[in-house]
């Protein structure tokens, strides 16, 4: 069973269930991109992308908290009051910066997609050309017998004529 979280701040059903849809989609994708071979051996680039699939998502209501004790409280209670009145100048900056790295996660995750189809397709090809130059071998000693086979033929044609030619007794 798998779990997925997903957060939104939104007060429309429409966009919490996009925020759902996206969430699954990300979570399939990880699922596919997590395979075995999927970073082709690189546990540095699968840790890396884990990690940027993981962080990518802006919370835009997201308020540090202020620490431990009243004036944590009070620290904390200022930064979200500043929030709120900045929210409608802020916003537009925090969604296109979330929009710019979900839009760089989905490419990141169609490159590595790419790249897979791609390494398939190397170690497709690097198997039929073991085949071919095993094929090819095959036909060189082929015609290797054919030419002794020809040989042996001229050779048996010549003693049938010098046996023909000879008198019989």
């Amino acid at each position: 069973m798998t779990i997925i979280w997903t957060r939104t701040n939104a007060n429309d059903a429409a966009m919490t269930i996009g925020a759902v849809q996206r969430a699954l989609a990300d979570s399939q994708r990880s699922d596919e991109a997590n395979a075995p071979d999927a970073f082709m051996g690189d546990p540095y680039l699968g840790e890396q992308v884990a990690a940027l699939r993981a962080q990518w998502p802006v919370d835009t209501a997201a308020v540090l908290s202020g620490g431990p004790g009243a004036l944590g409280r009070a620290v904390g209670a200022a930064r979200a009051l500043a929030r709120r009145a900045t929210w409608w100048y802020q916003l537009p900056q925090w969604q296109q910066v979330h929009q710019f790295h979900s839009t760089s996660v989905r490419v990141l995750d169609s490159l590595l997609a790419g790249l897979a189809q791609v390494r398939q397709r190397v170690l497709l090809l690097e198997e039929q050309a073991a085949k071919i130059k095993s094929l090819e071998e095959q036909l060189g000693i082929a015609y290797e017998r054919q030419r002794h086979l020809l040989e042996e033929v001229e050779r048996l044609r010549a003693d049938v004529e010098l046996l023909k030619g000879r008198p019989t007794l």
